[in-house]
Order: structure tokens, then sequence, then C-alpha cells
């Protein structure tokens, strides 16, 4: 994964205080302390699997 912050950077006069290696090894390590907790967890099931709400589009779906 890679983060691209240039916009805000130029636009909004931002500075982000933790660089992208920086925040991956923080990830991964936070990731490995709590790993048991979180595979236990109800909310362990990915995302990606899980069937998305399509609201608007659903209806979109009918007219088209």
């Amino acid at each position: 994964m890679y983060f691209d912050v240039s916009k805000a950077m130029h636009h909004l006069k931002w500075t982000p205080k933790y660089s992208n290696d920086t925040m991956f090894a923080e990830s991964y390590d936070w990731d490995v302390e709590n790993r048991e907790q979180v595979l236990k967890s109800e909310s362990a099931a990915s995302r990606h699997k899980s069937p998305d709400k399509q609201g608007i589009l659903a209806l979109l779906q009918k007219f088209l």
C-alpha cells in the first residue's frame, strides 16, 4: 500500500507527522501484538468477502 498525500501537502500546506514507512512499521507491530484479540472479535471477518448493501444502486439497476 502507498498513500499519496502530495495534494493535501500542496493545497492545504499540510505536512504529515509520520512517513509511510513509519506508519507501516507501527501498523505491523500493532497487528502482531493484537493478532489474537482481533481474530477472536466479531469484526474479524474480511469486509471484502461481505456483500455490500446496494441501497440506491439496487434501485437504479431496476430501471437500467
